[in-house]
């Protein structure tokens, strides 16, 4: 078993990324994998590295080095080959962990059949389809217990955020369909890519999760649209199950998982939309506190560290 010091996160914290702000915030190091966050450092080092210039170790952030580590679990998004090379070589005796929170393919990352095997990095991803696919071990999705929020009066009776992904069509298509039920909806759709926002009008910039939390707390329900392909509950799910709000999915596999009660999850295309405002008036079930906890980002956790390949 490891303490909390010998444990170290690396992931990109642009975008008010969630999963690092609340990291640091439960007591663990989190640190970027490079240097500079700013926009044109940014735009320069995905030119550097897209066609393999040389040097490309000035980018790699040499504070990890300070840490004795003993777990390092790495997360997908913007991760080089050549990084993790580097990182393996830094640190040759640790217990490395890729961690995938995008499906794969589906983000800018190393596909999981092409990390490189001298890495010898365990691969994991919330997904159990792609954990099928691609031989990777499975390790579910996870929210912070700080985060609960103290519901008040409703304001909304459906409440999305998200990026766009390709699902802003049916996102407008699903709102105007609640809208005609007399349903108050909040949507908030969020670019793809931070320099995407100024493309399409509907676009917004990124919210702070305290916003989030915000809007939670006055809200029904929150609606969560998974991609095609996907089968991995996401924070949106975890979001209603913590804070005991209702959910509206696509996700018709939601039914295959413990916290699963139809009085809570309402599924589009298998229930009848036109009866989902009986399913807003009608009171949330508690869900066993010993499944909830399950879910929670130290249990996560402790799956991974006593997990064995």
């Amino acid at each position: 078993m490891y303490n909390r010091e010998q444990i170290l996160f690396i992931r990109p914290s642009h975008d008010h990324d969630f999963l690092f702000e609340n990291i640091r915030k439960s007591g663990y190091n989190v640190i970027e994998p490079y240097k500079s966050n700013m926009i044109f450092f940014r735009f320069i080092r995905l030119i550097w590295f897209k066609y393999n210039f040389p040097f490309q170790k000035i980018w790699f952030k040499k504070d990890i080095l300070k840490y004795q580590a003993k777990l390092i679990i790495i997360f997908d998004s913007l991760i080089t080959k050549k990084y993790l090379l580097w990182l393996r070589n830094s640190f040759p005796d640790v217990r490395i962990i890729f961690m995938y929170g995008n499906l794969v393919g589906r983000a800018s990352h190393i596909k999981a059949n092409n990390i490189p095997k001298e890495c010898f990095c365990e691969k994991w991803s919330y997904d159990k389809g792609d954990c099928e696919k691609y031989s990777m071990n499975y390790c579910g999705s996870s929210y912070f217990e700080h985060l609960r929020v103290n519901k008040i009066m409703p304001l909304y009776d459906v409440f999305y955020v998200g990026r766009d992904k390709g699902r802003a069509e049916y996102l407008f298509n699903l709102e105007a369909q609640l809208q005609k039920q007399r349903l108050k909806t909040y949507f908030y759709i969020v670019a793809d890519r931070k320099y995407k926002r100024f493309f399409k009008y509907y676009y917004k910039p990124a919210l702070k999760y305290g916003k989030i939390c915000d809007l939670l707390s006055k809200s029904k329900a929150v609606l969560n649209i998974i991609l095609d392909n996907q089968t991995g509950v996401t924070i949106r799910d975890m979001e209603a199950l913590f804070n005991e709000i209702k959910l509206i999915t696509n996700n018709k596999l939601i039914k295959e998982y413990d916290f699963y009660k139809p009085e809570n999850i309402f599924i589009l295309d298998e229930n009848n939309i036109d009866e989902i405002k009986d399913f807003l008036d009608k009171p949330f079930i508690p869900v066993n506190s010993d499944i909830v906890n399950k879910y929670t980002f130290s249990n996560w956790l402790k799956r991974i560290i006593e997990a064995k390949e």
